[in-house]
Order: C-alpha cells, then sequence, then structure tokens
C-alpha cells in the first residue's frame, strides 16, 4: 500500500507542487448551509443519489464485529491476508501524531446505503460484478467513495482560520483531524485490488483527484498534514495510478468519459506528487491523452458526443479542470512535455516517443490546438445555454448527477440540486469572462488559482438561422399537407403563453449534438433534432428525437424526464428512456430507435432533420426507413401551436400524457411531478 519517501526528500509540503497560493475564500461570503454541512460530514450522514440524509457509520455485528479498537484488530475480519498487517498500521495512524483523533467511528465504504446491500472487501476487483444484485445499486457506494465531501471539509477549514468570516463552521483541529481520518480510514479498508472501489479506475480517478485538492486546499489556510500520513497518502495515489494505467477504460472505438476521467485522474497526480521520472511520464502521457479526447469528447459546436446534458457537465468540468492545471505549469513542467522517459509506461493507447507539440496564443505556450480551445469554449455556451429559467439544466440523455467536484453544493428544497450547472458555470468564469452565472460558488477562485489566473482565449460566436420567408414558405406547404393528410396521421396542440415577443427571443442551435432553443423572458424552448449518423456515439442518448421541453412563466409544460436509475432497475432504466417517457411524435409500429440490446446500448434506426428554425418556430423532418414523421412549431404573441404528421402509418399517441412514472429530478430522485402537465 505504501511507497517510501527517497532518503533525500525533505518535509512533504516542500517537494509536492501546491497550486493554490493564497487563502481564496476571503472574498467569498459563505451561507450558514456551511455550517450545517460540515457537522454533517463529520457525522458521517450523506445525502447521496436520492438516499436522503442517513448515517454511513459502520454498523456493529458486520462480520463478528462489536466494537472498531484503536489496534485496528477489527480488520482481520475485512481485509485479505496479504494486507492486514499494513492495513491495521495506517488505521492505528488515525489515533497518532498532531492531528490524531480522539474517538473515530468508520465509514461503512462497502454498502449501498439505499438498499442496505453490502459488498466484500475481499472480493478481488476483476471479480466484482456489477448490476448482479437486484435493486442494490454499486453507484451509490462509489458515489461517497469518491471523497467529493473532503474538499467541501478543507474549504471549512479555511473559512475557520480566516479573519474575515465568524461562521461557525467547527474547529481547525477537529475538521483536519476528519478529514485525515477518513482518507486513512478508507486506505485501510480498501487494499490496493480489492473491493468494489477498484473496479472502475473512472471513480478511483476522481477519487485521487478530491483527495488531492483537499491537501491542497488545506495548504493554502497553512495546514500540512505529518510526514507518517503524508507517506501514505502518496503510496495510495502512487497505487491508485498505476492502477488507473494498468486497466484504462480505453478502446479504438467505444470510449467515452470514463476513459476521460481516467486520463484526468492520471494528470492530477501527475502534477501535484514530488517529480520522479515515472511521474513525469504520467504528465506528459495524461496532456497528450487529454488534448486528443477533448477533442473527441466535444463536437464542432460544443455539444458532447454522447449526446447527453448530464454527461457534457461533467465532461466540462473535467476538461476545465484539465485545461487550468496545464495552463498553470511552471517553464520546468512545460519543458519536460518535450523531455520525459516513454519508456516507463506500457500503455494500451498511441503515445509517442517524440517531444509533445506545443501552440503559442495570447496567454503563452499551451500544449492545445486552436481547434482544441475553440470546442472547449463552445463547450461553455453550450451548458449555459441548455439551462432553463429556473437554473436547472435540460435532462436530455441520460443523467447520473456525476460531477469531479463538489465544492460548492446548490441547494433546493433543502437538498443539493444535482441538476443545478452553477458550479461547473463558475468554473467557467474562473477562465474566461465571456460567461456569465447568477449564482456565485467557489469553483471560480478554484480553477482560478490551479490556472495561475490565465484565461481560455475568446472565439467568436455566431447563430445561424432561417430568414422569415422562408418559414413563410415552409409553414405553407407544410400546412397545406397538413389539411389533406388523413386524421389518423395528424395531431395539432395549441399550448396559450402570456404575450410574448419573439423578435426579442434569444436564439441557439447547436445542430451536430442536436438541439434547437429559444429563450425569452416568459419563455424557454428547447427542441431535440439529431442525426445519429453525424458526430457521436450516442451512448448516453435516449429514444428522444424531435421531443420538445417547454417553460411558460417559470412553470414547467413539457419536460425532460431524465434518467432516475441504471442498473438497480433495469425495467425503469428503459422506461425512461423510452420514447414513451417524451414528448415525440412518432409513426405507429415505426420504431424511431432499438433499446432492447443492453442498458447502455441504443440502435438508431431513423434519423432527423432540422428544415427550419428561427424566432417565428421550428421545423423538422425524422425519416425512418419507409416512415417519416414531421413536427412544425409554430410560435405567436399569445400561443405555441404543434402540428404533427406522418406518413406510412397512422400516428401513435402521446404516451407521456398518460405516464404513470414522474420527472425524475437529478439520478435516484423520482418528484411528484409530471412529465406533461397540458
Amino acid at each position: 500500500i505504501c511507497v517510501s519517501f527517497d532518503q533525500d526528500s525533505r518535509r512533504p509540503d516542500r517537494i509536492w507542487r501546491w497550486r493554490i497560493s493564497e487563502q481564496f475564500v476571503d472574498d467569498y461570503i459563505p451561507d450558514a448551509s456551511w455550517s450545517k454541512l460540515s457537522e454533517q460530514i463529520c457525522s458521517h450522514k450523506f445525502d447521496l443519489l436520492g438516499s436522503g440524509l442517513k448515517s454511513i457509520n459502520r454498523q456493529s455485528g458486520i462480520n463478528g464485529q462489536t466494537t472498531f479498537p484503536k489496534s485496528g484488530s477489527w480488520l482481520n475480519a475485512e481485509i485479505n491476508r496479504a494486507n492486514r498487517t499494513k492495513s491495521r498500521k495506517i488505521w492505528q495512524l488515525i489515533f497518532q501524531g498532531p492531528w490524531a483523533a480522539n474517538t473515530y467511528t468508520p465509514i461503512d465504504w462497502q454498502v449501498d446505503f439505499k438498499s442496505n446491500a453490502r459488498w466484500d472487501s475481499r472480493t478481488w476487483y476483476m471479480d466484482v460484478a456489477i448490476g448482479a444484485k437486484l435493486d442494490a445499486d454499486i453507484k451509490v457506494p462509489w458515489e461517497l467513495a469518491r471523497l467529493q465531501h473532503l474538499p467541501q471539509l478543507a474549504i471549512s477549514v479555511c473559512i475557520a482560520k480566516s479573519e474575515n468570516h465568524d461562521l461557525e463552521v467547527g474547529s481547525v483541529k477537529n475538521l483536519v483531524a476528519e478529514i485525515r481520518a477518513q482518507i486513512l480510514d478508507f486506505v485501510a479498508t480498501n487494499p490496493p485490488r480489492f473491493g468494489i472501489h477498484w473496479r472502475t479506475p473512472m471513480e478511483a480517478a476522481i477519487r485521487g483527484a478530491n483527495i488531492l485538492l483537499s491537501l491542497d486546499v488545506l495548504h493554502s489556510a497553512g495546514v500540512v498534514l505529518d510526514r507518517a500520513a503524508m507517506e501514505v497518502i502518496e503510496g495510495f495515489i502512487v497505487a491508485q495510478t498505476r492502477h488507473i494505467l494498468a486497466n484504462l477504460e480505453w478502446s479504438e472505438q467505444a470510449r467515452g468519459n470514463h476513459y476521460y476521467a481516467n486520463v484526468l485522474g492520471i494528470l492530477f497526480a501527475g502534477c501535484y506528487l514530488p517529480d520522479t521520472p515515472e511521474v513525469t511520464a504520467w504528465r506528459a502521457f495524461a496532456v497528450h491523452q487529454l488534448v486528443l479526447e477533448t477533442d473527441r469528447q466535444f463536437l464542432d459546436d460544443g455539444g458532447n458526443f454522447e449526446g447527453s446534458v448530464g454527461y457534457h457537465r461533467l465532461t466540462l468540468e473535467m476538461a476545465l479542470y484539465g485545461f487550468a492545471l496545464t495552463a498553470g505549469f511552471d517553464g520546468e513542467q512545460m519543458s519536460q512535455l518535450k523531455s520525459y522517459q516513454r519508456s516507463l509506461l506500457s500503455v494500451r493507447p498511441p503515445f509517442p516517443n517524440s517531444p509533445l507539440t506545443l501552440y503559442s496564443d495570447e496567454e503563452g505556450l499551451t500544449p492545445y490546438p486552436q481547434k482544441v480551445r475553440k470546442k472547449i469554449y463552445k463547450a461553455i455556451f453550450f451548458l449555459s445555454d441548455m439551462t432553463r429559467p429556473d437554473h436547472r439544466y435540460t435532462q436530455i440523455g441520460d443523467v447520473d448527477s456525476s460531477r469531479l467536484f463538489k465544492l460548492h453544493p446548490v441547494m433546493r428544497h433543502g437538498r443539493e440540486d444535482t441538476v443545478n450547472p452553477a458550479g461547473v458555470i463558475s468554473a467557467s468564469m474562473g477562465l474566461t469572462s465571456d460567461i456569465c452565472g447568477e449564482q456565485a460558488c467557489l469553483d471560480e477562485f478554484v480553477i482560478k488559482q490551479l490556472a495561475k489566473q490565465k484565461r481560455i482565449t475568446s472565439s467568436q460566436r455566431s447563430v445561424k438561422q432561417n430568414n422569415k420567408e422562408c418559414f413563410h414558405t415552409v409553414s405553407a406547404k407544410f400546412l397545406t399537407d397538413f389539411k389533406e393528410s388523413d386524421d389518423r396521421c395528424k395531431r395539432k396542440i395549441i399550448i396559450p403563453r402570456r404575450k410574448g415577443n419573439s423578435d426579442k427571443a434569444r436564439l441557439a442551435c447547436y445542430p451536430k449534438f442536436g438541439v434547437f432553443l429559444l429563450k425569452e423572458k416568459e419563455l424557454y424552448l428547447a427542441i431535440r433534432c439529431f442525426d445519429p449518423t453525424k458526430g457521436g456515439a450516442w451512448g448516453h442518448a435516449h429514444d428522444d428525437n424531435l421531443s420538445i421541453e417547454l417553460v411558460i412563466g417559470g412553470k414547467s409544460i413539457i419536460t425532460d424526464p431524465g434518467s432516475f436509475t441504471y442498473t438497480a432497475n433495469p425495467k425503469l432504466r428503459q422506461l425512461y428512456r423510452d420514447a414513451k417517457s417524451h414528448f415525440v411524435p412518432r409513426a405507429t409500429n415505426c420504431p424511431a430507435a432499438n433499446i432492447t440490446n443492453g442498458l447502455f446500448e441504443i440502435e438508431h434506426l431513423a434519423k432527423a432533420e432540422c428544415i427550419f428554425w428561427g424566432p417565428e418556430g421550428f421545423f423538422g423532418r425524422l425519416v425512418g426507413a419507409d416512415w417519416f414523421v414531421e413536427r412544425m412549431v409554430v410560435l405567436s404573441s399569445n400561443s405555441i401551436e404543434i402540428f404533427d404528421r406522418t406518413h406510412g402509418a397512422d400516428i401513435e399517441p402521446l404516451h407521456v400524457l398518460d405516464a404513470k412514472h414522474k420527472i425524475s429530478d437529478g439520478y435516484g430522485r423520482e418528484t411528484k411531478n409530471t412529465i406533461c402537465a397540458l
């Protein structure tokens, strides 16, 4: 588990590469929620993926245990024989040293605290089966083990030490002791390559990034952990990074956000750990792959290639922090991108022996070519445009509420609002002044520090739309065809609205991703229209072509319901992906997609084309093998008219009008709100 420091190593705080150099919370006024948040984390109470607030302390009686003595003897029943001695020593460290905890109850890292199902920490990681336990959701313990609450506790330490704040968040001693204890607890009870937390490299990558950022935030407040704890943590990060490199979630064709997270986790380790030839090689590999995968992750219009707004938020957040870390390279680190030992890495993805290419921009040297920088810039605006009037994003495609960091949870009705993109929008504001957020978050302060105040250079944005004459021509022909169609093949819906002014509407379109938006003061309209033969892999897409999301006067009229669950309930998983859960026009017995091949597979059987889009409305056509469906949306000052017409088969009823399932408020939270309020 542990890797010792070299004989000539100095104190850890002098050889690690810390990034945050000032008390960044001094300019931020924290609200009262920080007090409650700190108390809950220190009490091991968490609300994750719809669980509700629950205590995740390890219960007595498991494997015959009744107490958890400081000697660590209780670990004999938990850890495989080869790792027991090291695990006991690490557990004992919790109660030793200047930041020792007086008392500490271990967290149950192996339990799905929604279903109370448990996994065995002695299982070899490759033998852990995902989805094997009915009703058990492995994502729940994974979410907890990402340790995204530790940076929040580290921020509480900064608040407690700041002279500008008098908010009671707990004593510095107790907060630091808790951070240290939780890290050591996790390392002791999850030795390398055993148990569920080594099953997926993505989880290890996010966990490592959160541990490292927590230590950096502590360092900015003048807090450095003792040498013994830092040796354990360094050894753990090294073990995790080597594990990620040995199990990269890469394939030549089918790779997505998981591999992107792998690369980012390697970059975090390479940027923070004391330099060695191996660490330098990690850093070069991660930068090389990050640039390539950023280009792959985002389409030319800035949308994510997996067909999901939720995963767009996650990958954009990773892209922003990856860019920030490279922007913050000093001269030595930048030069090391041209001189690294390729032979120290044995990895499947192509990785050259030659020096990495560096480019010049307004901020200096960067490994990112202009094309990739533009994609990140456009991706920022995509997320902003997909944000509804209630500050939440439209849940197109899969939504699993994933984040890289949760530095500043935004609360709603007393719970974290997992579909609010404010944190990522705030991080974007730290790298460009061209975006504005309505909710101040600490992410902006942190990312500025990581990037050493450098920015993403701006790119001119343009919105193409059809002219009014084109709409009149298109609509006249369609309405003639509509009038002549059999009643079994058409439908018209009129939705009243407050008097609006489409001339003042703000338009945005992302044709590669496939979404067309119109925003007014009292109106939000998003229309899904995409061609699956172009652009992305669409692995997280739903059967939602030509669907609509509509908000009028702050009220949700038509809503994409999200995902709710993955492997824990396959039947519900498929229901939320189905066309029956979306406000879509469909022809009877003419499916537009096949979702029966697997929970994360979708075969699109039709492609859509946007024929017109502008302030006057939208017209699109979905074409299958021997049928097509047309949808026209006409906007007037006092109504929205929706015309649907099929050719080749009768029109299907709108199943969402009778849907019994409700909108999912992010992953794992089903609300009482109907998908369609018509």
